[in-house]
C-alpha cells in the first residue's frame, strides 16, 4: 500500500528548504525539484520516511480497532488532508532525528506532538468520518415491544405476588 502522503504534500506543508537541509548529508542546498525527482537519493529517502510514517499511523489505528487499511484508503476531502498532515508531521520528526542538533527544541515539540497524536489515534479520539464508525457512535433505542415482552414467559409472569411488568412509553 502506498504512503498516505507524497513528497509534494510534504513540501506543501513544510518549507522545502528546511526539508532539503534535513534530508541532505552535505551542506549543499537540495532543491524542491531534486526532492521530487524519481530515482534521486533524496526522493527515495523521503519516500521511505513517508512509508514509515504511514506504517506508524496504521499500527496506531489498527490497535485502536476502529479502522482497516481500506477505510483509510477511502478517505476524501478534509479527512484525507488530516491524514496527510499527520503523515507529514511524522516525516519532519524523522528528518530532525537524522540531525538532532539542527533544532533540538523544535524536535522535542514534534516528538511530543507525535506521541499525543498516536495516543489519540489509538484511543479513538481522532475519528475519521467512515460510515461504520459514525454508525457505531449512534445510540440505538430498539428493544422488544410490549407484546414480545409478554410472550417471554418470565418468572414474574408465572409466580403470583410479583408486581406487573411495564415498558417505558408503553411500547
Amino acid at each position: 500500500m502506498p504512503a498516505y502522503a507524497t513528497v509534494a504534500d510534504l513540501q506543501d506543508y513544510y518549507d522545502w528548504r528546511e526539508i532539503g537541509d534535513l534530508v541532505s548529508d552535505s551542506k549543499a542546498q537540495i532543491s524542491a525539484i531534486e526532492q521530487r525527482e524519481a530515482g534521486s537519493v533524496y526522493n527515495s529517502r523521503l519516500l521511505r520516511f513517508l512509508e514509515r510514517a504511514s506504517g506508524e499511523i496504521e499500527a496506531a489505528i489498527f490497535r485502536g480497532g476502529r479502522y482497516n487499511a481500506a477505510d483509510l484508503a477511502s478517505l476524501t476531502g478534509n479527512s484525507l488532508e488530516l491524514l496527510r498532515g499527520i503523515c507529514c508531521e511524522f516525516v519532519v520528526l524523522y528528518l530532525m532525528q537524522r540531525k538532532p542538533m539542527y533544532a533540538p527544541e523544535k524536535m522535542k515539540a514534534f516528538e511530543d506532538q507525535k506521541r499525543e497524536r498516536l495516543r489519540m489515534l489509538q484511543a479513538g479520539e481522532d475519528i475519521f468520518p467512515i460510515p461504520k464508525v459514525i454508525a457505531a457512535g449512534v445510540a440505538k433505542i430498539a428493544g422488544p415491544t410490549t407484546i414480545e415482552y409478554q410472550g417471554l414467559n418470565l418468572v414474574t409472569d408465572r409466580v403470583k405476588g410479583y408486581p406487573p411488568r411495564a415498558l417505558p412509553n408503553n411500547r
